[in-house]
């Protein structure tokens, strides 16, 4: 629920500002909010988008005749915070709020010379938090290369997948700054910030995409979708009918298509049985009209390629679980479309717009076995998250590993990060290179992310306090980029 703010005098300002997100020590101000001949601008309107998160508005005129804004946040017990917005910009997201707080705010006009002029304040109340969970930071960051990042990352309560699901932004230290929770909806799968600050993400067989201000921009779901009839007030307005279920990954394709894994359906006369296939949908971010598809069951046979105890499980109650596709990955230099075929232990390597099945990558689950997440690195080796469920041999283990394909379809792996005694993590996860040369890793059943070097020394840890709570996976984001999202001056 969204929460306005009420109206107040205005109050005593402080001796330190936290510009952005980060606290500087300045001079102090005036007790008084106008020392100067300034005009002090109405107050912002204030509303409280989620336990963590308050968006603060004004008209464009408060910048007419000064240099710069500020908004100040005050609360009882805490310094006072200045939020400084980028130049000319007419709102801002704060970040990393409590829940069920007062937390006062007001506008600040500035001028050469230390004039300013303030608002009165106003007050909004934070909304209690349905996350249930903390971050326990478990290895530190030493505070050098990478230190201002940020993580985000897709929730599910493990007993409670087709009703939780979260999506947030935490910081090093394990802190939350943005909260996004659904109690009623399901798991989210795979969620990432686009380019221009657009969270695109993929929850309980729908695509939806929404702004860091909690504006709906787009959702799409099949018609007879189990949840189409559930009221959504902030989706419904902007809601799509089609005829896909979108499952576990959407990507952007292009500037105006999106490209995402779906559900198709097929029957095998030996058993008896409907099954669940998978296929790969482009549509119009826009409309949701379907521009390319292809479906495995033009390139594979249930009877000779399927692994057998999959097969025996039922998927979204659907049918029996045949191939559960799980990621994409679009190389765009190639325009080559690359398929994780979680139960057939193969990436499958499609052209586009052909849909010609160019090659296989895999080697019967020996190298990788009910993987997750394949990235397409620079030099063409492939990384990563090996599962290791039913791997043969039955050894139950989870890594991160980078391989290369050799001569006549062998891999060669030639970089793992494997952990003794070894953690496991049947199900999700990821595993991500960062220009750093480090790699992000998802331990997902274990609610766990980590960050290690290339000799796997671990750089960060973190995992999610309460048991039960699940990670699918973890994007790295600049944090300045995400201050900027939030119409925040870079620090």
């Amino acid at each position: 629920m969204l929460r306005q703010a009420v109206h107040r005098g205005a109050g005593l300002t402080g001796a330190a500002w936290l510009i952005g997100m980060t606290s500087l020590s300045l001079a102090a101000c005036s007790d008084s909010s106008t020392s100067s001949n300034l005009s002090p601008p109405a107050a912002p309107t204030a509303t409280a988008l989620s336990a963590r998160n308050v968006s603060l508005s004004w008209e464009a005129s408060a910048w007419d005749g000064v240099d710069q804004l500020r908004v100040e946040r005050q609360q009882a017990g805490s310094e006072l915070v200045a939020l400084r917005p980028s130049p000319q910009g007419e709102r801002v997201l704060d970040l990393g709020l409590e829940p069920e707080q007062d937390v006062d705010y007001r506008l600040c006009r500035e001028q050469a010379g230390a004039q300013r002029a303030c608002s009165d304040w106003v007050t909004v109340t934070t909304p209690a938090s349905a996350l249930g969970t903390t971050v326990d930071v478990t290895v530190a960051h030493d505070g050098g290369q990478g230190a201002d990042d940020l993580f985000l990352i897709g929730v599910l309560e493990f007993d409670n997948q087709a009703g939780f699901g979260a999506i947030l932004v935490l910081d090093r230290a394990g802190q939350l700054l943005w909260e996004h929770v659904d109690t009623t909806r399901g798991y989210v799968n795979d969620a990432e910030l686009l380019d221009d600050g657009t969270l695109l993400f993929n929850q309980y067989a729908e695509v939806r995409s929404m702004s860091l201000f909690f504006e709906p921009i787009s959702r799409f779901i099949h018609a007879d979708h189990p949840l189409v009839a559930l009221p959504d007030s902030l989706f419904d307005p902007v809601t799509i009918e089609t005829e896909q279920f979108y499952h576990h990954d959407a990507d952007l394709f292009g500037s105006d298509a999106i490209l995402s894994v779906v559900f198709t359906a097929g029957h095998d006369d030996v058993t008896g049985w409907d099954i669940v296939g998978d296929g790969v949908v482009a549509f119009d971010r826009a409309t949701g009209e379907d521009s390319w598809f292809i479906d495995l069951f033009d390139y594979y046979d249930v009877q000779t390629d399927s692994c057998l105890p999959c097969l025996e499980e039922l998927t979204f109650g659907q049918g029996h679980d045949w191939t559960h596709s799980n990621a994409l990955w679009f190389d765009s230099e190639q325009s080559e479309i690359y398929l994780n075929i979680r139960n057939l232990d193969r990436i499958a390597v499609f052209d586009y717009p052909s849909g010609d099945l160019l090659r296989e990558i895999g080697d019967g689950g020996v190298t990788f076995s009910h993987a997750h997440d394949p990235q397409v690195l620079p030099d063409g080796s492939i990384l990563v998250f090996d599962n290791g469920l039913h791997r043969p041999g039955g050894e139950e283990y989870s890594r991160a590993v980078q391989f290369e394909e050799g001569t006549g379809g062998q891999l060669e792996v030639v970089w793992e990060y494997r952990e003794d005694p070894d953690f496991y993590s049947d199900v999700m996860g990821d595993a991500d290179r960062l220009a750093s040369g480090n790699t992000l890793i998802t331990d997902a059943v274990n609610g766990r992310m980590l960050e290690v070097e290339p000799g796997g020394g671990k750089v960060w840890e973190a995992r999610l306090a309460r048991p039960g709570m699940r990670i699918y996976k973890t994007q790295r984001v600049a944090g300045a980029t995400f201050r900027q999202w939030c119409g925040l001056e870079p620090l």
